[in-house]
């Protein structure tokens, strides 16, 4: 079926029952339906319901509905755009899903407002509006963890305050890089920190950056998504163990320069106890201790079982 963009499209409906005569049933049409509750749900959304008027059904219907054609439209607007920036990026995946950058550029919190909604051409039809809404929080990291990830991270879990861990002295170690601001809330993006690294000994080992963090990323609905962020270490020579220090110094120039972000006076300032604005430490460390294999002897257990 065609139909014109804004014209209505009226939809006569029959009802019908089972009358059982005998061994034979019969269907039998209800005459007036018209203030039953229906609902009618088209997948694509380009038609919005509308109230009508005269209308008589047609045949053996028993209600008429009516469905408007509208062109639909699509907006994204934010609550404060002096701390976020939001620019929609094509989708290759499907027409229907909107993909936005959220870029922040102040500290505090916004709003993104996203509504899809239809613009009727006849005067007789209701345009229709679904919205979604979230709260965007740029703040300012407090605390930093670093946490191994071990192949089964299932059967070994690990809490966020780890400062001890064993690993083989030959394979290279993936430390995961997690930041959170002052209520406990992890960064989903963290490529804008200036994190600095120290290992002693020194000598002991490669790590792969020696400034900020490398990153893991996922794919939804063919958009790259930032996932997990990392430093990466492989191991020289065997020694006992080795420290290994992570600091958020700041943020990084380069980054924000290309975003064109004027990072303020003091990075991530908090007031002290002297009731004066000072740039809080957010380090953490963790010690290593490397291993060779296990070797477990002997090598076969006998054993039974007594009643």
């Amino acid at each position: 079926m065609e139909a014109a963009v804004g014209a209505i499209i009226h939809l006569h409906v029959a009802l019908f029952g089972e009358l059982q005569e005998g061994t034979e049933t019969k269907m039998i049409p209800f005459n007036d339906c018209q203030d039953l509750p229906f609902k009618i749900d088209i997948p694509h959304g380009n038609f919005e319901e509308t109230d009508i008027e005269n209308v008589e059904p047609v045949s053996i219907a028993c209600a008429t509905l009516a469905k408007c054609t509208g062109t639909r439209e699509r907006e994204a607007r934010v609550s404060d755009s002096n701390i976020i920036e939001v620019e929609e990026q094509g989708s290759t995946f499907n027409e229907e899903i909107s993909v936005f950058k959220v870029l922040c550029r102040a500290l505090g919190e916004s709003y993104v407002t996203f509504s899809v909604y239809n613009i009727p051409v006849l005067p007789s039809c209701k345009g229709g509006e679904a919205v979604a809404r979230v709260k965007v929080t740029c703040g300012k990291p407090r605390y930093i963890y670093l946490q191994p990830e071990f192949r089964d991270g299932k059967n070994c879990p690990v809490s966020h305050d780890t400062d001890r861990v064993v690993a083989h002295s030959e394979e290279t170690l993936k430390l995961l890089v997690i930041v959170k601001d002052e209520n406990g809330r992890r960064f989903d993006n963290i490529t804008s920190l200036s994190i600095e690294w120290n290992l002693k000994p020194s000598s002991a080992a490669a790590l792969e950056v020696q400034l900020g963090s490398l990153e893991d990323t996922a794919s939804e609905y063919q958009v790259i998504l930032p996932k997990n962020h990392y430093q990466q270490m492989l191991p020289k020579k065997l020694i006992d163990s080795l420290n290994l220090k992570a600091k958020v110094a700041g943020y990084q120039k380069n980054v924000l320069q290309k975003l064109r972000i004027t990072p303020g006076y003091l990075p991530f300032p908090i007031e002290n106890e002297k009731g004066a604005t000072a740039t809080p430490t957010i380090e953490a460390s963790i010690n290593i201790l490397l291993v060779n294999d296990t070797i477990i002897y002997p090598s076969r257990v006998d054993y039974c079982i007594v009643d």
